[in-house]
């Protein structure tokens, strides 16, 4: 192989690499996106436990109290309805970043394999 050629592997190598490095900081990306909307999801479930666990009727609790709770419920149902969307937003946006990830890869080790039987 010439030398010319050589270097233009050589060179597709190095482009391939780069490519394949923004796919994974991408991919990183895409993949917090998720946990943090998971660890929203789980947080407003703590909450609405706490809230649950005190809506007891006694003679302490006043009728605002639990109207406020019970406002503070339906809140949280829709926001868990926003949150249960954006997760499966970010869940899609992880698979099809994860599938082009795994094809750069794919791409670089390819060019790597090459670059390695024309050296030899």
């Amino acid at each position: 192989m010439k030398i010319k050629d050589r270097n233009k592997l050589k060179r597709l190598t190095q482009i391939t690499d780069a490519v394949f490095q923004t796919a994974q900081v991408r991919l990183r990306e895409k993949s917090q996106a998720e946990i943090a909307c998971r660890m929203a999801l789980d947080n407003l479930e703590q909450d609405r436990i706490k809230v649950l666990s005190g809506l007891k009727i006694t003679e302490q609790v006043s009728p605002a109290q639990i109207v406020v709770d019970a406002q503070w419920l339906r809140w949280a149902e829709t926001q868990r309805g926003k949150l249960n969307m954006s997760l499966a937003r970010a869940r899609a946006a992880t698979i099809r970043e994860r599938t082009a990830t795994q094809r750069s890869f794919g791409r670089h080790q390819v060019a790597l394999e090459l670059t390695h039987k024309t050296a030899e």
